[in-house]
């Protein structure tokens, strides 16, 4: 399977970038482009004008910049008309992929980056984006390839959510899921789960002196900001065409100490993995 990725006009070149077999190609190619004028005669192999089905012939080029030339030269001359493509890298495109061009995403390394703000003070959960006064307080990069998130965070990351999943999965594998900083990509292995209840542990900015609190999906907008904050909005209504009730448990991102951070761990573990909690799942 034969497939491009990106192609540009540099000078007299193409610069190319695509997949052959499952292998990157990465080339530079001198591209000779082809130009149409009109002709008096007509046969069975001649090109013809779309618009007035006047017969053309073909003009090969030796470069692009010999091409830019001859259309420079006559693009104000009467009686001449020019045809073809002038986007030279569309033009090499075309001559390369003739027909239905196939893609095979999976080897394609795309990067997905989730930037986050955080606004304390805004009732509503959300700042402007107008005035972009807000800091970032978080960068995630995913990797489509090696299913890997790479996190930047402004101050020190809280991976309580995390690590609640990876020691449930040690005892229940089939009941927790790690989805690091993307659970949008990991909706069907949720619905294929068939679970009646999801239990989604993150990261919420919320005010008080707790330092877990639990929210239904849509009150995140007035009462907290999670580093998902729309998107876990999104994904509890999506989950609710095959009717999978998604409860939040919010942890604040700097619980007031180690002892404390450690004990609210420890107690959601407890929650979540409790014999009770599994029972009575489905309900």
């Amino acid at each position: 399977m034969k497939f491009y990725t990106y192609c540009q006009t540099l000078g007299n070149s193409i610069l190319y970038r695509g997949y052959d077999k499952g292998r990157q190609i990465i080339e530079k190619i001198d591209f000779g482009p082809t130009l149409f004028v009109s002709t008096k005669n007509r046969d069975e192999k001649s090109w013809n004008d779309l618009y007035k089905n006047t017969p053309l012939e073909p003009i090969q080029f030796n470069n692009i910049r010999e091409a830019k030339d001859y259309v420079e030269m006559y693009k104000d001359v009467h009686g001449i008309e020019l045809h073809g493509m002038t986007k030279w890298n569309l033009q090499y495109i075309n001559s390369k992929f003739p027909g239905d061009i196939e893609y095979d995403i999976s080897h394609v390394k795309i990067h997905t980056i989730d930037i986050e703000t955080v606004d304390e003070d805004s009732e509503e959960g959300f700042p402007d984006i107008q005035a972009a006064r807000i800091p970032i307080v978080l960068i995630s990069i995913h990797d489509n390839i090696t299913d890997k998130t790479v996190v930047l965070g402004l101050k020190e990351f809280d991976k309580v959510g995390i690590e609640i999943a990876r020691r449930g999965k040690k005892i229940y594998p089939e009941r927790f899921i790690d989805c690091g900083a993307v659970p949008e990509n990991y909706l069907d292995k949720i619905i294929r789960k068939k679970v009646g209840t999801l239990i989604i542990v993150d990261t919420v900015y919320f005010k008080g002196i707790d330092d877990v609190k639990v929210f239904l999906p849509e009150e995140l907008a007035f009462q907290g900001i999670s580093s998902h904050s729309l998107s876990l909005n999104f994904i509890a209504e999506y989950l609710k065409n095959w009717e999978i009730k998604t409860i939040i448990i919010g942890i604040k991102p700097t619980p007031r100490d180690n002892q404390i951070q450690e004990k609210v761990l420890s107690d959601l573990f407890k929650l979540i993995s409790g014999e009770k909690f599994i029972r009575r799942k489905g309900e």
